[in-house]
């Protein structure tokens, strides 16, 4: 089932703490978390310690907003780890920069 939610980089500056108050406030249900700002594909500590909380806080981790950009020849392993961690099955990718 589809949920109402954010992606996480539309409050880039803001903790995610901040992030799953303000989307619990608004009654929406879900966070894509990207990975520019605040679940880098680099700490799947922090990504695992983000997608507990999120699931505490009642909220589903609706996808992992990777900058991974199709055909320019990044490894994938670091954002499926990362997607993994967060215990989401969905990645976004960008087709081209």
């Amino acid at each position: 089932m589809n949920q109402l939610g954010i992606c996480s980089v539309t409050f880039r500056k803001k903790t995610p703490a901040e992030i799953i108050d303000l989307v619990q406030k608004a009654g929406l249900h879900a966070i894509e978390w990207g990975g520019d700002e605040h679940v880098p594909p680099t700490d799947l500590e922090n990504a695992a310690k983000i997608g507990n909380q999120t699931r505490l806080a009642g909220l589903e981790v609706s996808s992992y907003g990777s900058y991974y950009y199709a055909g320019e020849g990044q490894d994938f392993s670091p954002f499926l780890k990362t997607a993994l961690a967060l215990q989401t099955d969905s990645i976004r990718i960008w087709a081209k920069k």
